[in-house]
């Protein structure tokens, strides 16, 4: 598969120079710009190269550890099966967790309850 970097890195030019100030706070789910990425690691999709992420854990104002999310089955430790939202079901991919700035944020999804967000952060601590 051909990957277009040329059209990435003229939206990632664009989305440098955003001055958004979206409030993002843990357990929501954002579209994000995650861009064309290297190898086996997670891309965004479309116009927007955009990928849904769970706000893990909110450094500052600007940064956060988001997790991307996969709507394709996933099995195994490095994965974590959400509660479906709209009759959808996502795989968090744990072992592609990353700082994310919230200039990548494009729109929110929803929001996981507390008791599924617990559970993911205990998953995610057994990795290490």
């Amino acid at each position: 598969m051909e990957k277009n970097f040329d059209e990435w890195n003229k939206l990632k030019k664009k989305i440098d120079a955003d001055e958004s100030d979206l409030f993002i706070k843990n357990r929501q789910v954002w579209w994000c710009s995650i861009g064309l990425n290297i190898g086996s690691e997670q891309n965004g999709h479309g116009d927007n190269f955009e990928r849904p992420v769970l706000v893990l854990r909110k450094y500052s104002a600007g940064t956060f550890l988001g997790i991307p999310l996969t709507s394709k089955q996933k099995e195994g430790n490095y994965y974590f099966k959400l509660e479906p939202y709209f009759g959808v079901i996502s795989y968090a991919i744990l072992s592609q967790a990353k700082v994310i700035d919230r200039r990548r944020v494009r729109r929110m999804i929803y929001e996981v309850n507390h008791q599924e967000y617990q559970k993911i952060i205990e998953r995610y601590k057994s990795l290490f």
